[in-house]
């Protein structure tokens, strides 16, 4: 004791800072730990209930995912991709950041390190965010709606919130006979699929993203609240009555949404191949518009739709 006593008088300032140092450290990290810092950094981090109950979480879009890059998606043209983009979730502290301050604090964060966002390095520490009802548009062989848009929105580090409403998961086991028995397949199939609202500049009021997709002609409507991919499954979702007619309404005022869109031929309803791809739709547009008053009178009176 005595020679620990001796190096400690010895060395007192270096030991009185050190000590300031761990206190200072200690307290950092428990501040830290408090929720209004605590933040969800991997999709499997969040409570099952949160998604039962549809809670809401908050965050900024950082990217979106080039669905074109999947094999999987490759190979069959005309099967639905979900529009995936990469959300970063900010603790409740966070939400008061703005643009600025928000740059600042994750500049030096692996996560931001790497401009390719096919990087593992970019894809750290940010959940995949599938929107609900909507689907990537069938810009097979044109550019005409290929989601600058919704990129610019990741650019601007666009604050957002998320209504969760299911979690997709792979549906594959993993063992050593599987095709798939890397983590790859498996991480790359794993999303929240979420209804996302923004908030537009020099607007007080939030906008529902997937409608302003749909507005834009960036986007397609999907056969249900989520897409079908195979080998995954969407799990956690709410069975409750009043959530799946929520569900149903929202598709509704989606195709009301589309059909205006198709009327006005904005985004990829100004390319010829996607209107053949919706006869039936377009050729509703055309009766809107070139019909007389007298023939959209008697098709009300029959009720034909």
């Amino acid at each position: 004791m005595s020679v620990l006593s001796d190096c400690i008088n010895n060395n007192i300032v270096i030991a009185r800072y050190g000590s300031f140092a761990t206190i200072s450290l200690l307290t950092a990290m428990g501040i830290a730990q408090l929720p209004i810092f605590f933040r969800y950094k991997t999709i499997s981090g969040i409570p099952s209930s949160f998604f039962k109950y549809r809670r809401k979480i908050h965050g900024r879009i950082v990217g979106v995912i080039e669905q074109e890059s999947h094999a999987s998606y490759g190979k069959l043209k005309k099967q639905e991709r979900p529009i995936i983009c990469l959300v970063r979730h900010v603790s409740p502290m966070g939400r008061l950041m703005n643009r600025a301050t928000f740059d600042f604090f994750t500049r030096y964060s692996p996560t931001y390190s790497a401009s390719n966002s096919k990087s593992s390095n970019f894809l750290k520490n940010l959940l995949r965010v599938e929107i609900a009802g909507v689907t990537v548009p069938p810009h097979l062989k044109t550019k005409v709606g290929d989601g600058d848009w919704l990129r610019s929105l990741a650019t601007s580090r666009t604050s957002v919130t998320c209504t969760l409403l299911s979690k997709r998961i792979s549906n594959i086991k993993t063992s050593n006979t599987d095709q798939f028995h890397s983590s790859d397949y498996t991480e790359s199939h794993q999303a929240v699929i979420c209804n996302m609202t923004y908030r537009p500049a020099n607007y007080i009021f939030r906008s529902d993203l997937a409608s302003s997709l749909i507005n834009r002609g960036q986007a397609g409507i999907a056969s249900g609240i989520h897409v079908e991919i195979p080998l995954t499954r969407t799990v956690d979702g709410s069975t409750q009555l009043h959530d799946l007619q929520a569900d149903a309404e929202c598709l509704e005022n989606l195709a009301k949404l589309e059909f205006a869109a198709a009327k006005e031929a904005v985004g990829m309803w100004s390319d010829s191949y996607v209107r053949s791809l919706r006869p039936e739709l377009i050729k509703e547009v055309e009766f809107e518009k070139n019909a007389s008053f007298f023939s959209k009178t008697r098709r009300f009176i029959r009720g034909e739709s």
